[in-house]
């Protein structure tokens, strides 16, 4: 007997073919399956569907074709729907095949201080951050100069000590005393210079005397410094003279700061720049970082690449890369640095 739940399963065209006698309780002898029809579409035509082309042929992007090597990608100005329907090095802009070489970007009517979703949404001039259209351009070009926190402002500030009239005084009853050495080293002008907001003493020595506080006479070249080799007690335990000032010294690299080496042989930390772009990318916190020529630099197009107006770090766009813009005044320096201190916007 014929299994009624084949009845089920047949397709509405099948069924209305076999009804009379599948369903009537006969059995059935055999079975007929009716496909879609073929369409009228010839190969070059548009199609929707596959049902829409004629025997033998396929809708591939809405063409009826053969097979997919027959299918012919639009060139420039034809229409399209995805970039897959246009020639390679095409994209579908507009529903047309475009060179995107060729598309000038879209601008908008935000004005400044108005909202946006992208720059395209923003006036000419004017990019989306924060959802808000502001500059592309912050207008400060680079000084060359940098803050540097400051003793002196001129070789005068460098002699400004509390003792010197008592070491002039003393100087004046015996003019071998060591108070008149003390007065040499830390009140004569002459002996001073004022240099990047640092003093520095250029006066020579025959003895530690005739040197300030902290500073010892080189025997070798008579000049008052930080330390010397050959004398083991100018640095401290951790440290080694190296060009006559004490450095910290090292075992190995992790020793060392970020992008430094140690120098076994010194037990010194050398400073050799990044290696790769992924430690500048760590580093700086920008994925557009690079290591170029041992330092990272982050390539730019706009102002607004480098920062943002709303919370300046004084970085600007110059020749395709971010640079600090420097500073012009100590004033400004000072600002920055919150109003405490003593700086100067010096020549680096």
């Amino acid at each position: 007997m014929f299994d009624r739940r084949i009845c089920g399963v047949l397709s509405f065209a099948a069924l209305a073919a076999l009804l009379p006698t599948a369903c009537g309780g006969d059995e059935i002898t055999e079975v007929v399956t009716v496909g879609p029809e073929a369409g009228t579409g010839e190969e070059g035509e548009s199609c929707s569907a596959p049902t829409d082309c004629g025997e033998g042929l396929s809708c591939l992007r809405g063409v009826c074709v053969a097979s997919i090597d027959d299918l012919r990608l639009g060139q420039t100005g034809e229409s399209c729907t995805a970039n897959r329907d246009c020639e390679d090095g095409l994209s579908c802009i507009g529903n047309v095949c475009t060179d995107p070489d060729t598309v000038m970007p879209q601008v908008g009517s935000g004005k400044r201080g108005e909202s946006c979703e992208t720059r395209t949404d923003c006036e000419d001039g004017l990019t989306c951050i924060n959802g808000t259209c502001t500059i592309e351009e912050f207008g400060l070009e680079p000084t060359g100069k940098i803050c540097v926190s400051s003793a002196c402002g001129a070789d005068a500030d460098c002699v400004q000590n509390v003792n010197c009239p008592f070491y002039q005084s003393q100087c004046a009853l015996d003019a071998l005393s060591i108070y008149c050495d003390a007065y040499e080293a830390n009140c004569n002008e002459a002996n001073w210079a004022c240099a990047a907001g640092t003093c520095t003493f250029v006066g020579s020595c025959l003895t530690n005397n005739n040197c300030p506080n902290s500073l010892r006479c080189d025997p070798d070249s008579s000049m008052c410094v930080e330390c010397y080799t050959g004398d083991t007690l100018l640095c401290a335990a951790n440290e080694e003279c190296v060009n006559n000032v004490c450095q910290t010294s090292c075992l190995d690299n992790a020793d060392c700061p970020l992008f430094y080496e140690c120098n076994t042989d010194e037990n010194t930390c050398v400073n050799v720049g990044c290696q790769t772009d992924r430690e500048c990318v760590a580093s700086t916190g920008s994925a557009l970082a690079e290591c170029a020529d041992s330092e990272c630099v982050v390539p730019c197009q706009t102002d607004s690449e480098c920062g943002n107006p709303f919370n300046y770090n004084f970085m600007a766009c110059v020749e395709g890369f971010c640079v600090s813009v420097g500073c012009e005044t100590d004033e400004e320096c000072r600002i920055n640095a919150g109003g405490f201190g003593t700086w100067a916007c010096v020549e680096p």
